[in-house]
Order: structure tokens, then sequence, then C-alpha cells
């Protein structure tokens, strides 16, 4: 009697390493995508700026764009949330696109809380080297040398922009040419700041990118 030779199974056309691998690449994708998903849905969502804008503009929905952070809670309240009705607000400074806004950031239209512009004079080699323009965002921290223990830096000003430079040619302080810089102040810091440029020693820190001010506002001699 004959025997039927037995045949190989054939292997489906659509199954081989190729489509594998990009099979494998679609759910490693898939899965990437659900975990920011969830990250997102997870996080804290504020209102950002859209596109730069100047200070003294009537906000519009256009104007922000809502976005997920991590801010803790005592971060939080110093955020405008999307919960809040923009009718009726404008900024009461510039604002850079991508940029968290504060809600000291925005006052009711017309309520004349513009903000302040006042210059800090300041030499190079307490100010990133001179390598400062118009638009860029400074904090200001004031040294107080009161000598021994009693010597403290603090924060004065965080996230200030740079509206003007104003330049001293041939003023010499301590052996570096004298640099202003003209800030966009907040109302509230006003004060702080005229006391510590009378009183203190001042040092200029560039911003880079956007986010909340630094964790750390002072510091003594006994921190370090």
């Amino acid at each position: 009697m004959a025997v039927r030779e037995a045949g190989r199974t054939a292997r489906a056309p659509w199954l081989n390493a190729r489509t594998g691998f990009g099979l494998a690449l679609f759910l490693v994708s898939l899965a990437s995508g659900w975990h920011l998903l969830a990250a997102t849905e997870r996080g804290v969502h504020v209102w950002a700026a859209a596109t730069d804008l100047p200070a003294g503009v009537a906000l519009r929905e256009d104007d922000v764009v809502v976005v997920a952070t991590e801010l803790g809670p005592d971060q939080l309240t110093a955020y405008l949330g999307p919960d809040l009705d923009l009718e009726g607000l404008e900024l009461t400074r510039p604002a850079q696109q991508g940029e968290l806004l504060a809600a000291s950031f925005v006052a009711p239209e017309g309520s004349g809380s513009g903000g302040r512009s006042m210059t800090v004079p300041v030499t190079a080699d307490h100010a990133v080297g001179g390598k400062l323009a118009p638009g860029d965002r400074v904090d200001v921290y004031a040294t107080l040398t009161g000598g021994g223990a009693s010597a403290r830096t603090s924060l004065v000003v965080a996230g200030a922009q740079i509206l003007d430079l104003v330049v001293a040619d041939g003023l010499m302080v301590d052996g570096g040419s004298l640099t202003g810089l003209t800030l966009d102040v907040d109302d509230a810091d006003t004060a702080r700041l005229a006391f510590a440029l009378r009183n203190a020693e001042i040092d200029i820190v560039k911003v880079r990118g956007h986010g909340p001010p630094p964790s750390v506002a002072s510091a003594s001699a006994g921190d370090l």
C-alpha cells in the first residue's frame, strides 16, 4: 500500500520576522502612549502662556493653554488653574511662551496693577558675566553682610524680565564696568528691592526655561 508523504505545514504568509518586529514596536508605542496619558491625567493642570504676552494685555482663551505639572499642594495655590474664568483679567507683567501663569501675574482690568520698572546697578561679575539681554528673566539676590553669623543672602525678586540694559561707559566700580538692568517688577517687590539696593550686595541669576521660583529663598552662614 502506498504511503503518502507527510507534507510540511505551510506558514501563514503574513507571519514573518519583519511583521513580528513591527507588531512589537506598535505594542511598545501603544504602551508608552497609555503611560504618558495616565501621567498627564494624574498631573495638576494649570494655565500657561500660549505665546509671548506683554504686560497689560487682557487675557483671552487663545492666549493660554492648559498644561500638566507636578506642583505640590503648597505651590499649586500660587498658579492659575483652568477652572478660573479669565474674563476681565489682565497681565501685570510680561509672560513668555510656555511660562506657567502665577496668580500674582494677573489683576482685574483697569485696576492699575500694571507693575513697576526699576533699574538695578550691578557689575558684570555679579550678573552672569554681563551676558544678559532685554527679554531675559532673572532672579535678584541680596546679601546683607553684617558680619559673622548675621550675614544672609535672600531672594528679593524672582523671574523679573529685563526691559532694558543701561551701560555706563567708562564708569568702573570695584574693577568692573557698571551695568544697569531695568527690570519689570511686581508692585509687592518694589520696596524690598529698593531696600536691598541701598543696603546689600546684589547678585543676578539668569533664569533658564520656565517654572516655579527657586525652592530655597535664603541662606545664611549656618546653612553652609
